[in-house]
């Protein structure tokens, strides 16, 4: 890896901490209440195979409004058996999610643009 490259990668690192940082030091905010507090699915692992099979709000797929978002349960689950309740946890989970995808998107477009320019 050259330098130019580190610290692009690394100024992408900063501009991410210094944009979504702070946010750990939030508590839980609007719908977080149903999505999380309220959320006995998450709390148990045994839920996790009806989370594939059921909307956000627990409803069978034949019936649920199109809110499917398994993958967003599962990072609840994670969450809450690392964390608990603490918003802290589930911020900096969040933070470390963004993170990833500017550095994804970050290295895609650099493989983008070296194909493009022949390279």
């Amino acid at each position: 890896m050259n330098l130019s490259r580190s610290r692009m990668l690394l100024g992408l690192v900063l501009l991410t901490v210094l944009a979504y940082g702070n946010t750990t030091q939030n508590g839980f905010l609007w719908d977080d209440q149903s999505h999380i507090i309220e959320n006995s699915h998450i709390r148990n692992h045994h839920y996790l195979g009806i989370v594939f099979r059921s909307d956000l709000f627990h409803r069978h797929a034949a019936t649920a409004v199109p809110y499917y978002r398994p993958m967003q349960t599962v990072s609840y689950m994670a969450d809450y058996a690392l964390w608990g309740l603490n918003p802290f946890g589930y911020h900096l989970t969040n933070l470390a999610l963004h993170l990833g995808c500017v550095l994804l998107l970050a290295l895609l477009v650099e493989q983008l643009s070296a194909s493009f320019c022949g390279r």
